[in-house]
């Protein structure tokens, strides 16, 4: 995919499910958003996932 086709084809998510994501494909996905750049390489990106009992005490 060229940087151009990249771009345009960029969307963001707002609207979120009660769809379980296997841990696998999390573990995944922050491996790839790792790999992303960020302004003046400074890396400030923060990750946590929360699932289970951790989540659901979260929501309360």
């Amino acid at each position: 995919m060229e940087v151009k086709q990249a771009i345009q084809k960029r969307h963001s998510v707002r609207h979120f499910t009660d769809q379980k994501i296997d841990s696998k494909q999390l573990k995944e996905m922050i491996g790839i958003a790792q790999k992303a750049p960020s302004w003046v390489n400074s890396q400030p990106q923060k990750v946590y996932v929360a699932q289970g009992e951790t989540l659901e005490a979260i929501r309360k």
